[in-house]
């Protein structure tokens, strides 16, 4: 289970870094710093400023992605490069955890991994997946925004699995949902075909329901809704092939308010967010279309 003061840590120097949307890279050595205490994982940038982890685990199953994505809104209207305001108490955390939050999840499971017996773990953790500062403020983006769009970094990352021949047979993206508003509480998305152009095989949508009762067994105050995150990119992406399908869902802790500089985060929603992905990915090899 998650060890409550190393993951809080660990998302607070992760939301104090100031990178927000095109300059990702600035978060790039933390996160090589973070992952190099795993010994086993392997890690590579994927043009531009996405970066790929890969954690070895048992070889007669499929690799399951966790994704989350490092760019954070440029609320400061400036050039910002000094550090961003992360404030915690008992309860809560403050500042710009939109997806801090989710990156320092993946990040504590990568360190928590067990080869023996979870799959092989891809971390896919994305640019651009913020839409704000391309429709807003485009000004304060590099290059004044030319040449990116939402989503790009998740499009990016699954391009080059998929010309690996590298699919994830599951994607967990992790992020964080206004559907609340202020209160406790954890979603998960799973009908992505809902709001992107995929037609869902009967397979895809069996194995989709079959991950969600799995979750919701594991967490029953979890509750289901939908809406845009890179989520979509990926169900999208990974089921170009609907002879391979490859399941996509989103699980959120909630946030209020949101895409603000005073997010706040209930410390108890992050801890049983992560234990909850710990537990799953411990029981994995349950669901028979994980095994080759």
């Amino acid at each position: 289970m998650q060890n409550r003061d190393d993951l809080i840590g660990l998302i607070c120097r992760l939301a104090a870094v100031p990178s927000f949307t095109t300059y990702e890279d600035r978060i790039h050595p933390l996160v090589r710093e973070i992952a190099a205490m795993q010994p086993l994982a392997e890690m590579q940038r994927i043009p531009e400023n996405n970066l790929l982890i890969r954690m070895p685990g048992r070889p007669e199953l499929r690799p399951v992605a966790l994704a989350a994505h490092l760019d954070k809104i440029n609320h400061f209207c400036a050039d910002r490069e000094e550090p961003v305001y992360i404030g915690r108490d008992a309860d809560r955390l403050t500042g710009v955890l939109d997806d801090s939050m989710g990156v320092g999840i993946c990040l504590s499971l990568l360190l928590k991994a067990a080869p023996e017996s979870w799959p092989p773990l891809y971390l896919l953790l994305s640019e651009c997946e913020e839409g704000t500062g391309l429709r807003e403020h485009p000004h304060l983006l590099r290059d004044g925004g030319e040449g990116w769009h939402h989503g790009i970094g998740a499009e990016r990352l699954s391009q080059y699995l998929r010309a690996q021949d590298a699919a994830p047979a599951l994607t967990i993206t992790v992020d964080v949902t206004p559907k609340f508003q202020g209160k406790l509480g954890l979603a998960i998305y799973t009908n992505h075909w809902e709001l992107n152009e995929v037609e869902p095989s009967e397979e895809l949508v069996r194995r989709t329901e079959e991950v969600c009762e799995a979750f919701v067994k594991i967490e029953p105050r979890l509750t289901r809704h939908n809406n845009s995150n890179d989520y979509l990119v990926y169900g999208c992406e990974f089921n170009v092939d609907p002879a391979r399908p490859s399941v996509s869902v989103a699980l959120e802790a909630a946030v209020h308010p949101n895409h603000r500089a005073d997010e706040q985060v209930h410390i108890g929603d992050i801890l049983d967010l992560a234990s909850m992905i710990e537990r799953f990915l411990a029981d994995a090899s349950e669901l028979s279309w994980l095994k080759i």
